[in-house]
């Protein structure tokens, strides 16, 4: 297909040499024959000659080269009318329209994408050279995702007006597998060990999901690094792939990987020793080093220990520091010895500080969380700190840091945050659905970040089939320019769980309020104070009240007011406040009624959440809460509406909300004095959009109970009421799908109940959505 093209400039260049008969002559014309869509000046354009030019021998050869370099023309030729050149040109043909089918691996999208690239698309001047071209590259992708036996057929059709119809038809065929991997020259190592380090891998039973058995260029590239990586992180610095080879079946199905290498000896450390400029004391520095005298070697500690030191003279201003590590090896010993080469360069100092992409939020607001002061050295510490403490605050949904030298200078650089802010936070409305409440009504106006000014306001009204909240809420987190918070929340709930039939029935209607501070006690850790009041009316239906229920109303009464003071510690090293992926938040506090109260009892509660990656995106994840209350004083228990409930999709998913624990003498759950449920996950990657940010999976095991410690026996009607636990811890395990809409957050589970006894209420499926407005 290539070669067709010599003829025909073999031919024209041929003709041309049948001007050599004519006698040179001046062109006052030039005439173009055969054009179609290509236009008289595009053509005038490229011709070497013009009007009032001499035409002799010299001049046709580069006329005809000039034309058919362009690529428009199939055929051309040169004559003379007196004394006016008449150029005849056959157009090639352009490209009507391109269909591709049979593809199934690589979208249509993609392939159109890498024709226009090459050229090849349609509207442009069809080429066959470069068709042929385009079949190469589309079968290099199909090879680069492992499928050896693709076939690409082309069929050019010719249409009206001078234009050719493309259909591709691509046979794709299968992926061809990896069958067997080989390693030639392995002593210290078995196959075996070396093999789990690979990304490649033969079938096995999950290789429908990790495709790990699919050959590819660039993986083998990664596993050829990774085991000698792996020999490097243990001492055998002369390691040496020889060559990999990489065999294929007659019918391009079955990869064969054979690996050949040299071991080497294993080496010891022998000294560490520093050269340079040292910024910082030595000792400082010998406290970084991973490694130590008489330690194996390891590429990985020297890499990690050159990257801790990097860091440390980061911190120092030094922000492009130069640390290299030179070895001195002893042969007969099988010692080496490591000079750690510091060079920190230029101090670099910051004379500024900027934000972009801040539309609403204040620039002070933005500027308090970022502890790295203009005119000051710039500190890597400070400058990547300030990162993660505005992803913290929930008022973006990404934050990126650039540091940008300062043109002209030799010394200083900008510090760049560009954010984008998170929709978050507008008045809203929302129609719902809850597993413990049903469908609801909600109308919020909810704002961590209130017109911009970092405080949070938040208004809201509840209504559902169990309960109606008003509330209003302030939180200013910069109180004081050192980060001390204060706020308040006013409150009004009716509670009606007559209307529920998983929870004990009985009415509150519950009045107050609280004033809170905090006070930063480190950059990750927070003290905090409160103090309030609360006024509870309770209220039961005679005729259906339980007799735990009756019993407490008997000692106590119906009307209960309260002062209240907690006191709590809140740590937070999350990376972000949406799907962190690294970190813990963890939070203690203490809850009670005061002396000369109604009701005294108090409330202790522990929170925590730590997440840790492990590789390819996965991510561990765990979290556990726990709870103990009690009566003091003169209540001699924890009022029975101050309960702790598990079961649900906040606690125990695959039991239905608030179910397990204790229940009254009808069954329904009356909740308990002590809590614990915690769960263990493993965050999956994204595999349907991996560049999405509003999606996470998890596969899940959770487990919790609700006890009752309390011995207590109340006579009520003549009857001795004690409380009945529900036995051990209950499990379940399922998968979750976390879907942060632009609308609203919806949460599906899926949870397989592990443990259930006779009469658990079981939940398998459970959802929450809402759609604002």
């Amino acid at each position: 297909k290539r070669m067709r093209i010599i003829p025909i400039l073999l031919g024209g260049l041929l003709f041309s040499s049948s001007l050599l008969a004519f006698e040179p002559f001046v062109i006052k014309d030039i005439r173009l024959q055969g054009l179609e869509r290509i236009s008289e000046g595009t053509v005038l354009n490229y011709l070497p000659v013009k009007v009032g030019d001499s035409v002799n021998d010299s001049k046709t050869p580069p006329i005809m080269k000039a034309l058919f370099k362009t690529g428009f023309f199939s055929d051309i030729q040169l004559s003379r009318e007196a004394s006016v050149l008449v150029v005849t040109v056959q157009e090639r043909p352009a490209i009507g329209k391109i269909n591709i089918t049979g593809n199934h691996d690589i979208k249509t999208e993609e392939l159109q994408k890498a024709l226009k690239s090459a050229g090849f698309s349609e509207g442009r001047t069809f080429d066959q050279a470069l068709l042929v071209e385009v079949e190469q590259e589309l079968q290099r992708q199909y090879f680069s995702r492992g499928k050896y036996a693709v076939e690409i057929e082309t069929v050019v059709t010719p249409e009206s007006r001078n234009r050719v119809l493309i259909d591709m038809r691509v046979h794709e065929g299968r992926v061809a597998k990896i069958r067997e991997i080989h390693f030639v020259g392995n002593h210290i190592f078995a196959d075996n060990t070396l093999k789990k380090q690979m990304q490649l891998s033969t079938t096995d039973w999950m290789s429908w999901f990790t495709k790990e058995d699919q050959y590819a260029k660039q993986k083998l590239a990664g596993d050829r690094e990774t085991i000698r990586s792996y020999y490097l992180d243990r001492g055998y610095l002369n390691v040496d792939l020889r060559s990999t080879q990489v065999a294929i079946s007659q019918n391009k199905q079955d990869i064969y990987i054979t690996f050949n290498l040299k071991e080497g000896e294993q080496y010891r450390i022998s000294d560490l020793r520093f050269r340079g400029r040292l910024i910082v004391p030595e000792s400082e520095l010998r406290a970084l080093l991973k490694s130590k005298k008489g330690d194996i070697f390891s590429r990985r500690e020297i890499t990690e220990s050159v990257t801790a030191m990097s860091d440390r003279l980061g911190e120092e201003g030094y922000a492009f520091a130069k640390i290299d590590v030179e070895p001195i090896l002893d042969q007969e010993a099988k010692t080496v010895g490591l000079i750690f080469k510091l060079d920190p360069g230029q101090r670099y100092y910051v004379r500024e500080v900027r934000f972009i992409g801040n539309i609403k939020t204040r620039d002070d607001v933005l500027r308090r969380e970022v502890s790295q002061f203009e005119g000051a050295f710039a500190s890597s510490k400070r400058i990547k700190e300030a990162e993660t403490h505005l992803n913290r605050t929930g008022y973006f949904s990404e934050v990126q840091v650039d540091v940008q030298p300062v043109p002209g200078t030799s010394d200083q650089v900008d510090v760049i945050y560009t954010v984008k802010e998170s929709a978050s936070g507008q008045v809203s409305g929302s129609i719902g659905y809850s597993d413990l409440d049903g469908i609801l009504f909600q109308f919020s106006v909810s704002n961590r970040n209130f017109v911009g000014t970092g405080n949070n306001v938040d208004f809201v009204f509840n209504k559902s089939a169990a309960a109606t909240t008003y509330s209003v809420g302030y939180l200013n987190p910069y109180f004081t320019p050192w980060g001390v918070s204060r706020g308040f929340n006013l409150y009004y709930n009716e509670t009606n769980l007559s209307h529920t039939t998983t929870i004990a029935s009985y009415s509150t209607d519950n009045l107050g309020g609280d004033l809170n501070l905090g006070i930063p006690l480190n950059d990750l850790t927070k003290f905090t104070l409160s103090t309030g009041y609360n006024r509870t009316a309770l209220a039961v239906n005679p005729h259906s009240v339980t007799p735990e229920i009756q019993g407490f109303i008997d000692e106590y009464g119906l009307l209960y007011q309260e002062v209240n003071a907690s006191i709590g510690l809140n740590y937070n090293s999350l990376d972000r406040f949406t799907f962190p992926e690294r970190g813990a938040r963890a939070s203690a506090a203490l809850v009670a009624s005061l002396p000369g109260s109604e009701l005294q009892y108090y409330k202790s509660t522990l929170d925590m959440q730590w997440y840790h990656p492990l590789w390819n995106s996965f991510i561990f994840a765990t979290r556990g809460t726990a709870g103990y209350g009690m009566g003091y004083g003169r209540t001699h228990d924890l009022p029975f509406y101050k309960n702790f409930f598990s079961g649900g999709s906040r606690s125990v998913r695959g039991y239905a909300e608030s179910a397990l624990g204790p229940r009254d003498l009808q069954g329904a759950p009356l909740g308990g004095n002590l809590k614990i449920d915690g769960s263990v996950g493993l965050v999956l990657p994204n595999f349907v959009a991996p560049e999405s940010k509003s999606v996470r999976l998890q596969a899940f095991l959770d487990g919790g109970q609700v006890y009752d410690t309390r011995d207590i026996k109340r006579v009520t009607n003549g009857q001795f009421v004690s409380v009945t636990n529900s036995g051990g811890l209950r499990y379940s395990t399922g998968l979750s799908v976390t879907w942060i809409s632009p609308l609203a957050p919806l949460v599906f589970s899926y949870a397989l109940p592990l443990n259930a006894a006779s009469g658990d209420n079981v939940q398998r499926f459970a959802f929450s959505f809402g759609t604002f407005f």
